[in-house]
Order: C-alpha cells, then sequence, then structure tokens
C-alpha cells in the first residue's frame, strides 16, 4: 500500500504479522519496510500491555536477528529499523484510559528481551563501528554513529554502563556524548553520576549547552528525577525568565516523561501548576505552552484524570490569569 507516496498517511489494514515480514524482507520502498517493523514492534507491545503476556513471537525475535545480521542493509536503514516505537507513540494508538507506567514497563520488557538475546550481536557492531578517529561531518559517519548508539543503548539494557561511560569520556562529537548520556540516564549507577557531574560542570556557562543537561534530567525515568527537578529549577545556571530553560526542563517532564509526571502520588500536577502561575505572570506564552500538557486530562486512566481535572478547575478559578491562559484551561474543561 502506498508504495512510493510521497506523504505520510495514517491508515488502518488487517495485517497479519508474516505480512509484516514479507513487507520487510521483501518490499522495495524502504519506508513501507519501516513502517511494517514499526506496526509489528507496536502489536507485540501492545499485546503485552494488554494482556501482559510475557512470552514474545517468536516470528518477531527471529526478524531481529534477519536485521542484525543482514549485510545487504545499510547501517543508515539498519539504524531506523532498530528504534523500537516510543511511549509517545504506543499512547497515541490507545488514546483513551492510559496507564503511562504499564506501557512503559512494556517497552522496556521488549528492549530487555532483544538485549538478552542478541547482545553479542549488538556488542560485535558497536565494536565494529567504534573508532577513534578525527571527527567528520559527513553522511556515511552520521549513520554509522546513529546504529552504534542504538547498538550502545541496547548494551546498557543489559546493565553494561562501564561502556557508555567509557564512550562518554572518549567522545570528541556531541552526538556521541548525548548518546552515552542518554543511555546511562536511567541507570542507578556511579558512572552515570560521574559523567552527569562531568557535562555540568563542562556546560553550565553555555547557555545553549546547558539545557541539553536539563532535558536529560528531566526525562530520566529513575525515582529520584522528582527531587532533581525541584532542585535544578534552584540552580543559577536555571532562569524560569529563559524560555528555553523552562522547555528544556519543565515541558520536557510534563511532555517527555509521562511515567513520573502522571505518577499516583498526582503530586507533580500541583507543581507544574503552580510554575505555569508563576510564569504567566511574565510570559503569558510561555504558561500557555506548559499549560497544554495539563490538559490532556482525557486520555488518562480514572484515577489520574479525575485528579487533574481538579488542578484545571482550582487554575480556572485564579483571578489573574492571562487571556491565553485562560483560554487553554477554560476549552480543556468544556470539553470534557
Amino acid at each position: 500500500l502506498f508504495r512510493w507516496f510521497s506523504a505520510p498517511v495514517k491508515y488502518n489494514y488487517n495485517y497479519t504479522r508474516q505480512d509484516y515480514i514479507n513487507l520487510i524482507k521483501s518490499d522495495s520502498d524502504n519506508f513501507n519496510k519501516y513502517e511494517a517493523f514499526q506496526k509489528f514492534s507496536q502489536e507485540i507491545i501492545l499485546w503485552i500491555i494488554i494482556s501482559w503476556e510475557t512470552k514474545i513471537d517468536q516470528s518477531y525475535i527471529k526478524l531481529i536477528w534477519d536485521i542484525l545480521e543482514n549485510k545487504e542493509i545499510d547501517n543508515s536503514f539498519k539504524a531506523e529499523l532498530m528504534s523500537l516505537p516510543s511511549i509517545k507513540e504506543i499512547w497515541n494508538i490507545i488514546w483513551e484510559n492510559i496507564d503511562y507506567e504499564k506501557i512503559y514497563k512494556s517497552l522496556v520488557y521488549v528492549e530487555k528481551i532483544i538485549s538478552k538475546l542478541y547482545i553479542s550481536n549488538f556488542t560485535n557492531i558497536y565494536n565494529d563501528l567504534y573508532i577513534e578517529k578525527e571527527y567528520d561531518f559527513n553522511s556515511k559517519d552520521i549513520w554509522n554513529r546513529k546504529l552504534k548508539n542504538i547498538c550502545l543503548k541496547y548494551i546498557s539494557l543489559f546493565d553494561w554502563p562501564e561502556i557508555a561511560y567509557l564512550q562518554y569520556k572518549k567522545s570528541n562529537n556531541m552526538t556521541d556524548m548525548m548518546w552515552a548520556l542518554e543511555c546511562l540516564n536511567d541507570i542507578n549507577c556511579d558512572q552515570r553520576k560521574l559523567a552527569f557531574e562531568d557535562f555540568y560542570n563542562k556546560y553550565k556557562d553555555d547557555n545553549i549547552t546547558i539545557n541539553k543537561w536539563f532535558k536529560l534530567e528531566a526525562t530520566s525515568f529513575l525515582p529520584d528525577t522528582l527531587e532533581n527537578i525541584k532542585n535544578i529549577t534552584n540552580l543559577e545556571v536555571f532562569d524560569i525568565k529563559k524560555p528555553n530553560n523552562v522547555y528544556s526542563l519543565l515541558r520536557s517532564f510534563a511532555w517527555l516523561n509521562p511515567v513520573l509526571f502522571n505518577k499516583k502520588d498526582w503530586s507533580w500536577y500541583e507543581y507544574i501548576m503552580d510554575k505555569v502561575l508563576e510564569i504567566d505572570r511574565f510570559n503569558p506564552m510561555v504558561a500557555w505552552r506548559i499549560a497544554k500538557y495539563l490538559t490532556n486530562w482525557k486520555s488518562l486512566e480514572k484515577s489520574s484524570w479525575k485528579v487533574l481535572k481538579k488542578v484545571l478547575i482550582k487554575m480556572s478559578n485564579y483571578e489573574e490569569l492571562s487571556i491565553w491562559l485562560k483560554e487553554v484551561i477554560n476549552k480543556s474543561l468544556s470539553e470534557g
């Protein structure tokens, strides 16, 4: 379907799993191959979410092997194929009664199964592509770096933080450095602490690069992330009047870390509300953009949406709301 079609199209078609395998192996359109792998992966993850069935379809497992060992697939396309759907892509399919923690656990479960079964494959590809040389910006090196770093992610899931930390220390480009930090981001280990402290000390005076550190801290799934965010807002390097600081920390947390943002104690709804109200006093547009992530209550599972809706009602009762903020809140409540 839609072979060589130039525009993205969302469609539903009742593919069998064998159909997906045939498309991935034989379709002449690489986008269709990629789309088939993504949809196959989504089905595997959704099945685990719905049934909590821990046995993964062996045809999917075998397909991973075929992709990794296929010498005819160039590294650029292999890197794309090996990127599993994100939490955001999965909840976009479910769309209602969403339990982010269950989505996250199911996705990580699949990633860890793949990592465990093919750790030697990922390690071999990583070692083949890890070449210490002068940084050069060209398409071949860009795609080699991406595939190498996706392999590093799977290796790190096997609880081998040493390799990611070594890459961080030896990196001569920001891409490899950031991938190493992302691989360490959800591992509670000494290597993570050392790497993040080093990055902070190197770039705390760089107003642009420090935003990358804010985003990493905000998107970590480690349990101390919540307190880390509070502490970061009190650092001198964080200025709540700088939109990019706010977007990198607070928006990244609310949008890209739905697992902790919707944590069942729900204290973070109130925290983000307070920050939005504070920002609204001097920059209504930024407040409006952050508040939008409080308005998805209708898609959450019942216990969460009840609390989030109450927070929005509480916000709507403030007398000194900007026009922008009042509009997005009232619109969300009226649609409920």
